[in-house]
């Protein structure tokens, strides 16, 4: 049975809200030969998830989505006071190393899974979410375009673009994509988020519902991009 969730509209703009708990800056990446300096390899992210899991297994479970093309398995953590059980509870999917030359997300997620384990019980905020969500976090999904330094998969295609797209319906056969693709598609459709974050890094970017159709007819989209543009002193000096 599921238990009362102890989330008021407060808690909820809690989380929300910056915290000085666990503040991150995205940095642009420099690309070349010094790439990889100081982020962990594909075989140090393993060993560096298979040690949360033992070391934080009451809150924790590890599990693979499935295999990249050159056969490195897709390893997710799930974080939550009750891990493995179906709740009645928010479930919430992050998705890092989308693109292989975009690393930083690989070492953010392990320190948000980390900075959770270690401050459950402790801090109401970590408290707060692993108790009344469950998070599923995937801290590359694309592990070969990053052993091999570039933006693709080890096919060298854009896993970003790689998806369907409600405006191309042309590409929504699951036999055509990826294996990394086929891995979230297929996670989605047994999980069923209630909403997910792909953390990206290299330029200051927002992606608005439907914003890749071309029908001028949603000036809603658009009013409410430029809107949000404004507001933001960074991005209000950049044509995005």
């Amino acid at each position: 049975m599921a238990r009362p969730s102890r989330r008021t509209p407060a808690t909820i703009r809690q989380m929300m809200e910056p915290t000085s708990h666990f503040h991150v800056n995205f940095l642009k990446i420099s690309l070349g030969s010094q790439m990889v300096r100081g982020y962990m390899s594909n075989t140090e992210l393993e060993t560096a998830v298979h040690a949360f899991g033992s070391r934080c297994s009451n809150i924790s479970r590890v599990y693979s989505i499935g295999k990249s093309v050159n056969h490195f398995p897709l390893w997710v953590i799930e974080i939550s006071d009750k891990p493995k059980q179906r709740e009645s509870e928010p479930a919430f999917k992050f998705i890092g190393n989308v693109h292989g030359d975009e690393p930083v997300a690989r070492e953010v997620l392990m320190h948000l899974a980390n900075w959770l384990c270690d401050n459950y019980l402790k801090d109401s905020l970590a408290t707060l979410i692993v108790e009344n969500m469950h998070l599923h976090i995937l801290p590359t999904m694309n592990p070969d375009g990053f052993a091999l330094r570039w933006h693709g998969n080890a096919n060298n295609i854009d896993l970003n673009r790689d998806f369907p797209d409600q405006f191309f319906p042309v590409n929504n056969d699951i036999d055509y994509r990826q294996p990394e693709t086929r891995a979230i598609m297929n996670w989605v459709k047994q999980e069923h988020f209630t909403t997910s974050a792909s953390l990206h890094g290299g330029a200051l970017v927002a992606n608005y519902p439907w914003d890749g159709t071309r029908d001028t007819r949603s000036v809603g989209i658009y009013h409410f991009a430029n809107l949000h543009q404004q507001q933001n002193m960074y991005m209000a000096k950049t044509n995005h």
